[in-house]
């Protein structure tokens, strides 16, 4: 299996087959346009300007939402993908995470948003052959953050639970949700070898 990240003189190093590449730019794409809903709010959407990329996909799997009031009150997301990346802090103290969720989330955004245009940035967008990745150390922080994110937003929207391995394996063979769901394992695998080549 490509895409596994190692450790290098260079830095943390993988390549990907132009199809590798292709995917995690478009679920990367996609993520990235579901947080624009929120880059920009407040003093934190500044940060959400660097990086590069993304765009052009389709946000199937990621609905977009309505920006927060930033005048009112501050509650979980409707969406579900939105309410799983940026959870309430205190759950059982609706006050107390409205305020938390106002003083912070503009920063969470722009911080996951910046990632995702940290990593598209080393995707290009036409892939004549694979695709090799360096990474320092803040390039593997930028990784990890998008990675973690995407597989979150897959889970969530394919209501993955633990200990469901039967539930996918015996998906007709086209269901296109199986097809998701190895891209979601593969995601995975992906990240645990970047966490391996980073410590």
């Amino acid at each position: 299996m490509s895409g596994e990240f190692e450790r290098t003189p260079e830095g943390v190093v993988a390549t990907l087959t132009p199809l590798e590449a292709a995917l995690l730019r478009q679920f990367v794409s996609e993520l990235r346009m579901l947080l624009e809903a929120e880059v920009g709010a407040g003093d934190g959407g500044g940060d959400a300007e660097a990086g590069a990329g993304g765009g052009g996909a389709e946000a199937d799997l990621f609905a977009s939402i309505s920006e927060i009031d930033q005048d009112g009150p501050v509650i979980l997301p409707d969406d579900p993908v939105l309410a799983r990346l940026l959870p309430d802090a205190y759950p059982d103290d609706p006050e107390s995470a409205g305020d938390f969720r106002r003083f912070t989330q503009d920063r969470l955004v722009a911080r996951k948003y910046a990632a995702c245009g940290a990593v598209l940035a080393m995707l290009p967008e036409q892939e004549d052959g694979p695709v090799r990745v360096v990474l320092d150390d803040d390039g593997v922080r930028d990784w990890l953050g998008a990675l973690n994110d995407v597989r979150l937003a897959l889970a969530t929207r394919l209501g993955v639970v633990q200990d469901d391995e039967d539930y996918w394996e015996e998906l007709p063979d086209d269901d296109p949700r199986g097809t998701v769901h190895e891209i979601y394992q593969w995601l995975g695998w992906v990240q645990e070898t970047l966490v391996r080549s980073a410590s």
